[in-house]
């Protein structure tokens, strides 16, 4: 497929997509979803070790394709952590999104205040066992620009489109809507320097109407499972097989694969992650599957992370993301480590 029928297909994908009476879409999914905590589970809000954490990821897809009208996703986020009862912590921070798609500049934009109360249940010298759970408000602002629009009517008969003949009509180009997400998670930290969670988010629990008609279009609800293991194998190594499965409306996907981090000093204030993740879109055998390469470089609080994308369904053109994070008062700890 060249990139004029790409561009032009694409076009048409998001009309289809972002009007239609009914809509079904996925939503925003980063490749790195261990270093997106916020996005993937509120719970996660404060489980850090350090006082605080400000952390940005940024996702472009297809570029090659679309050039500049390729699917750009960028997520900015602080958050805390406030001390409660001896090992018990309260969570709190925000998060702002950006995703920008398409010819027709179809934006989302997001702000969220999340919070989160972790609960600890056993504790000695050789293991903390907690539990978490979270809450995400978010204010959502949806758009789209229809200027540059081409509608099936406008279609010549030739191939080509004629923009003086009449289009769609588009009743709300911008408007604001509520989101609010939930979320739990189990942790467990080892004296060893092992490490396990496991948890769960639901997003759109009030399945907000997303519609740009003016009908009722709600936003499926979406149920996200994750965990992550981490084991010593050495002074140097650790190693950590993770995963994530998310379930919207019909669209099932999971991601799973192995994190390894790498000590390159002895004090262990600069190390190597390196990373491999299959994406699997679940029940689909039209489309293959996308593979995630991933390092990441941190020394003291700093962390700088890529991934790259290699995108099964469309093998011309891949996907990058990036990440950076700094952390403050590493000093502090979450309880067991």
């Amino acid at each position: 497929m060249n990139n004029k029928l790409f561009r032009t297909a694409a076009a048409l994908v998001i009309i289809l997509s972002s009007l239609s009476v009914s809509l079904y879409s996925q939503d925003l999914v980063y490749s790195q979803f261990l270093n997106a905590p916020l996005v993937l589970n509120p719970a996660m809000t404060g489980n850090i070790n350090g006082n605080h954490r400000a952390s940005l990821i940024h996702r472009n897809q297809w570029s090659n394709a679309l050039g500049q009208d390729s699917y750009k996703s960028t997520s900015l986020a602080f958050d805390t952590r406030l001390k409660g009862k001896d090992s018990d912590y309260f969570g709190v921070g925000v998060l702002g999104t950006i995703e920008r798609a398409g010819a027709l500049d179809f934006s989302v934009n997001k702000f969220a205040i999340v919070g989160s109360y972790s609960k600890t249940l056993f504790q000695n010298e050789k293991v903390c066992h907690s539990f978490q759970a979270g809450i995400d408000l978010a204010i959502v602002n949806r758009s789209i620009d229809t200027l540059n629009a081409r509608w099936p009517s406008q279609h010549d008969g030739s191939g080509g489109f004629d923009p003086t003949l009449p289009g769609g009509i588009v009743e709300n180009t911008s408007f604001l809507h509520g989101d609010i997400g939930l979320g739990l998670m189990w942790s467990s930290n080892f004296s060893n320097g092992a490490s396990f969670n496991i948890g769960a988010s639901f997003n759109h629990i009030n399945e907000p109407n997303v519609s740009f008609l003016g009908n009722e279009a709600n936003l499926q609800s979406r149920t996200t499972i994750h965990g992550s293991f981490n084991y010593p194998a050495s002074s140097l190594l650790t190693i950590g097989p993770s995963f994530m499965f998310q379930k919207q409306s019909n669209h099932e996907d999971a991601y799973y694969g192995l994190l390894s981090s790498w000590s390159l000093s002895n004090d262990s204030q600069s190390f190597l992650e390196l990373g491999f993740w299959i994406n699997d879109d679940i029940g689909t055998t039209t489309i293959s599957d996308n593979y995630v390469i991933y390092g990441a470089y941190n020394f003291n609080r700093i962390k700088l992370g890529y991934s790259y994308i290699i995108e099964g369904q469309f093998q011309s053109d891949d996907s990058f993301e990036i990440f950076l994070q700094y952390t403050f008062d590493t000093d502090s700890k979450l309880c067991g480590r």
